[in-house]
């Protein structure tokens, strides 16, 4: 008799282990954060350039969750054109080139830099380029954002035109920025 009761108090036992550690995963929601950072410029120098500056807290999603984060990580970054115009046509065949610099800061810090060169703008309406940041350069950001009071950037994104056309030029588009978390709930 006393053999059935530790094998029914351990069968027990076990339930209710297997439940309670169960209800940790249930309280745990994983979250997507896409920022994007939208630039529109017009100059008429071959070079159109521009920074805005965006903060975490601009973020719907953020703000939701911030008193719930547990866990904040960067994922990834793609510029994507949404318009180019020369001498106020749109240029969806390309006849624009130039070199793209896209930068992300925090204050004076710079994140990353990457330049493409030779590069038509308008490749981009379609096909977002996928920045290949570094494992160095995500954890960078990583442990940036770990810090509440640094949870604001600039992007900057510059064009120097190479082609022979017409000013003034205007460049629209959006640097995005996925961040990654964890809410207790």
């Amino acid at each position: 008799m006393k053999k059935i009761l530790v094998k029914i108090g351990l069968v027990c036992g076990i339930i209710v282990l297997f439940f309670a550690g169960s209800c940790n995963e249930i309280n745990k929601l994983p979250l997507n954060m896409p920022i994007s950072i939208p630039f529109n410029k017009t100059g008429n120098n071959q070079q159109v350039s521009e920074s805005k500056n965006y903060c975490l807290d601009s973020s719907q999603t953020y703000r939701d969750y911030k008193d719930k984060l547990k866990k904040l990580s960067f994922a990834k970054a793609t510029w994507r054109t949404t318009s180019i115009k020369t001498n106020g046509a749109i240029d969806t065949i390309g006849t624009i080139t130039g070199d793209i610099t896209i930068s992300l800061k925090s204050g004076t810090r710079t994140l990353f830099t990457y330049t493409l060169t030779n590069i038509k703008p308008a490749t981009f309406i379609k096909n977002p380029w996928a920045i290949a940041l570094t494992q160095a350069e995500i954890q960078a950001i990583t442990t940036l954002i770990g810090d509440p009071s640094s949870r604001c950037f600039t992007g900057v994104i510059t064009v120097n035109i190479t082609s022979s056309t017409t000013p003034p030029y205007e460049l629209v588009g959006y640097l995005d920025l996925l961040f990654e978390g964890e809410a207790e709930i």
